[in-house]
């Protein structure tokens, strides 16, 4: 806020229902601090009173075994993205709209239907697609490690995209893409030739692999 808006907020902070003692906060540490103090209270209450396990599921949903920081970062990013709109509880609202199933299951949610499934289907084919790139590098390289381990996976990748297809709960996706596992790259001893620039390139195929299925919702 500049001054002169600082001034008017002021000297008409009656009209606006705020503190006349309000003050600005410029240091960003002192606003994550009181973000934290209000998170935490309010996750606290939300764990404390979750009787029908909906705000765990939600946790589970967006973070790990070990924190629930997945869930604060989401709930962190909303709030810039909101504060930044000339109406934050306008723009909240208008985001859980989207979301607004209309009494459907999430898998026959339009919203499922017109943007998760879309990119699952394009997940697995990029996967598919990389996997017999690495495949055949292994073959030029005769790599016979890289070339059977990853040929191993494919084949589990296809399986679970066959499996996948066929099932119409959300949780039961998620819990067959979560079956999913990568391989380490094999150890290379004692290269020859190329052997060396091959395994490499399928490395870094395998990574792209790992990024693009681990960023999946």
């Amino acid at each position: 806020m500049d001054a002169y808006c600082q001034k008017l907020v002021g000297r008409y902070y009656y009209l606006l229902g705020i503190d006349p003692n309000f003050r600005i906060l410029a240091d960003d540490t002192e606003k994550q601090l009181l973000k934290d103090q209000v998170w935490n209270t309010v996750r606290e209450d939300l764990y404390g009173n979750d009787d029908d396990g909906s705000f765990a599921r939600l946790t589970e949903n967006f973070s790990n075994d070990r924190s629930d920081d997945g869930l604060a970062d989401l709930i962190y990013r909303l709030d810039e993205f909101a504060n930044v709109t000339d109406d934050p509880d306008g723009w909240l609202n208008d985001v859980t709209a989207f979301y607004d199933l209309d009494g459907k299951s999430l898998y026959d949610s339009d919203f499922y239907q017109s943007n998760v499934a879309p990119k699952l289907i394009e997940m697995f084919s990029k996967m598919k697609m990389n996997h017999k790139f690495m495949i055949q590098l292994a073959q030029h390289g005769l790599l016979d490690k890289d070339e059977k381990g990853f040929t191993d996976q494919l084949h589990m990748i296809k399986n679970q995209e066959q499996t996948i297809s066929g099932l119409t709960m959300y949780d039961d996706i998620r819990k067959a893409l979560r079956e999913i596992e990568f391989i380490n790259l094999p150890k290379l001893s004692k290269p020859e030739g190329e052997q060396k620039f091959f395994h490499a390139q399928i490395g870094d195929l395998n990574k792209q692999n790992k990024k693009r299925f681990y960023k999946f919702p």
